[in-house]
């Protein structure tokens, strides 16, 4: 199991996801290299499972995490890939999606929502600034049925802190 991200990390990785611009190249297409230059996930997770990889096999061992940040979708991809080169292409990696909710959290603020601060006391729109991003905290259930589908590595986004550790003893 592993805890990659905090309110802090979340916070740079999805304003820096919606400050990206996406790139094509000539045919229409970005490739993998490419993607991973502008990554909004935990990239010292990377640094981590390169070394990692050969225990996984030879124990057989499961691997949950939250280092997808803002980005979960792509690290999966580069996971895929790392495996491959490995020779550990065999590995099966899930990613878990739904913690983005901006697009929820937009809407109802538009329905007039007011979203008070539970610390403060304030209402959003008194902090003079507009939402660019909004994260809601997973829990361990999606990871466990990642595992139950036969998931060797699960990995997501924003994960509440004992996510990975309740996902991987249900």
């Amino acid at each position: 199991m592993g805890d990659w991200l905090s309110e802090m990390t979340m916070t740079v990785h999805g304003s820096g996801k919606v400050k990206q611009k996406p790139t094509k190249s000539t045919n229409g297409t970005t490739s993998l290299e490419d993607r991973k230059k502008n990554a909004m996930y935990a990239d010292t997770f990377i640094q981590c499972l390169e070394p990692a990889i050969p225990n996984l096999v030879k124990n057989k061992t499961k691997l949950a995490v939250n280092a997808g940040a803002s980005d979960t979708e792509l690290l999966a991809e580069v996971v895929v890939d790392m495996l491959e080169k490995a020779g550990a292409g065999h590995l099966k990696v899930a990613w878990i999606e739904g913690d983005d909710v901006t697009g929820q959290v937009n809407s109802l603020i538009k329905k007039g929502e007011k979203f008070e601060s539970l610390m403060h006391g304030k209402k959003l729109e008194e902090w003079g600034m507009e939402p660019i991003c909004a994260q809601a905290y997973l829990g361990g259930l999606c990871i466990a049925e990642a595992f139950r589908q036969g998931a060797d590595i699960v990995l997501g986004g924003r994960l509440a802190d004992a996510a990975p550790v309740i996902g991987a003893a249900a």
